[in-house]
C-alpha cells in the first residue's frame, strides 16, 4: 500500500454539505430554546400526531403528487428496518419473494433472518422485464415483489413508468404484494411515481432520509396501500423491539420540512452527487460504466477476460475498498464480473479525485 490514506467507495452514502451542519446546529437550538425538549424525548413517534403527518405529506407529495397520504403514513427507524418490516408481514417462513437479480436484499441478512426464499428475476438496462416476472409468478407463488426500481441498487437503473404498470397487473393478476424500496428516488428529478400511484390495493412503499439528508438520522416512512392497513401496521408492531424513530430525528426532521431546510440540505446533495458523477466518469471514461447523475455509485463491468475479483484486490492493496457484486447476486451459479463503485464515502471532492485517479491507473 503506497501510504495510509483509505478510500472508501464501498459505502454508499451521501456526501454531507454544510447546508447539512448548519441545518442541524440552527435546529438543536430552535428545539432546545422552545422549552418542550422534555416532551418531545419521552414519547414515540409513530406518524399517527398531526404535526409528522403533515411534515410526511409534504415530503413525500415530491413523489406522490396530488396522492391523498391521509393516515396511511407509518413513521419507522429507516428504510431498511420498514423493508423487514413489510417483509414479515406479507411473508412467512417457507415462502418466495421476488427481487431484482441484483439485489440489496440478497445483501442484507433479511431473508435468512425471516426464512423467506429469494428468487431472483431477470433484469435488463431498464429494470426488471415484465414477462420474466410473470413466468416467476406462475412457477413459484411467490407472496411479495421487492424491489429498488429507481437509481437502483447496485446497477442505478430505472424502471420506466409503463413498465411499472406491467409489473403492477402482473403482481395484481397472482395476488403479489409489492415492496417498493424507493431509499434514493428523491434525489432524481421527475423520477417516475411510485407502485403505491399505480396499484394502490398491493403496493406498500418505503423510504428513508439516509441517502438524501444524512444517514445518521434512521428515519423512513411507510405509506401503506390504505389508512386501515397503516392501523393493523402499527396494531401488529406497536411494542415489537424498536422500529419507531428516536423522537429527536423525528423532531427535527418535521422542522427541516415545515422551514424549507429539507428541501435545500436535498438540493445540495444532488448538487454534489451531480458533480461526482461527472468527475467518476471524465476519468473512468475508457471504462464499460454504468452511471445516472443523480446516483450515488457507478457500476463498472468488466469484459470476460478480465476479473472484477483481481480489482478488488489491488484496489485494496492501493487503500481503495469497493463493494463486490457478489454480495448483491441472488444467482450463485451465475457470477457478476462486475464492481460497485460508491462516490459519497470520501467527505472531499478532492479525495473522491484522487482514488478515482488510483483506481483508473489499476484498471
Amino acid at each position: 500500500m503506497g501510504d495510509c490514506q483509505k478510500f472508501h467507495l464501498d459505502r454508499n452514502l451521501p456526501p454531507e454539505p454544510p447546508e447539512s451542519r448548519d441545518g442541524l446546529r440552527s435546529t438543536l437550538l430552535k428545539i432546545v430554546d422552545n422549552g418542550c425538549i422534555n416532551g418531545i424525548m419521552r414519547h414515540h413517534r409513530y406518524g399517527d400526531n398531526e404535526t409528522d403527518q403533515l411534515a410526511a405529506s409534504k415530503w413525500l407529495g415530491e413523489r406522490f403528487g396530488d396522492v391523498d397520504l391521509s393516515g396511511r403514513i407509518v413513521l419507522t427507524n429507516g428504510a431498511k428496518n420498514g423493508a423487514l418490516l413489510l417483509l414479515s408481514l406479507v411473508a412467512k417462513s417457507g415462502d418466495t419473494v421476488v427481487t431484482e437479480e441484483l439485489s440489496a436484499l440478497a445483501a442484507w441478512e433479511i431473508p435468512r433472518l425471516l426464512g423467506i426464499r429469494v428468487i431472483g428475476t431477470p433484469i435488463d438496462a431498464h429494470g426488471i422485464l415484465p414477462d420474466a416476472f410473470e413466468q416467476i409468478c406462475r412457477l413459484h407463488a411467490p407472496r411479495a415483489l421487492f424491489t429498488v426500481p429507481t437509481l437502483h441498487n447496485p446497477t442505478t437503473h430505472v424502471l420506466g413508468l409503463d413498465r411499472r404498470k406491467d409489473i403492477s397487473r402482473v403482481a395484481e393478476k397472482f395476488g403479489v404484494s409489492i415492496i417498493e424500496d424507493d431509499i434514493c428516488g428523491m434525489l432524481l428529478p421527475d423520477a417516475p411515481l411510485p407502485f403505491a400511484c399505480i396499484g394502490p390495493s398491493n403496493a406498500w412503499y418505503v423510504t428513508g432520509v439516509g441517502k438524501t439528508l444524512s444517514p445518521g438520522f434512521r428515519f423512513g416512512y411507510i405509506v401503506a396501500p390504505t389508512s386501515q392497513h397503516a392501523r393493523d401496521f402499527i396494531a401488529r408492531f406497536r411494542s415489537t423491539t424498536t422500529w419507531v424513530p428516536s423522537p429527536l430525528s423525528a423532531e427535527i426532521i418535521a422542522h427541516w420540512i415545515a422551514d424549507g431546510t429539507a428541501k435545500r440540505v436535498l438540493a445540495a446533495v444532488r448538487e454534489e452527487v451531480t458533480a461526482r458523477q461527472i468527475l467518476a466518469t471524465s476519468l473512468l471514461n475508457d471504462c464499460d460504466i454504468v452511471a445516472k447523475p443523480w446516483a450515488l455509485n457507478l457500476w463498472l463491468r468488466f469484459p470476460m477476460h478480465q476479473s472484477a475479483a483481481d480489482l478488488l484486490l489491488a484496489a485494496r492493496r492501493e487503500g481503495i475498498f469497493l463493494g463486490a457484486a457478489s454480495i448483491f447476486n441472488t444467482k450463485s451459479d451465475r457470477p457478476t464480473n462486475s464492481v460497485r463503485i460508491c462516490l459519497g464515502g470520501p467527505s472531499l471532492r478532492e479525495e473522491l479525485q484522487t482514488a478515482l485517479q488510483r483506481l483508473s491507473n489499476l484498471i
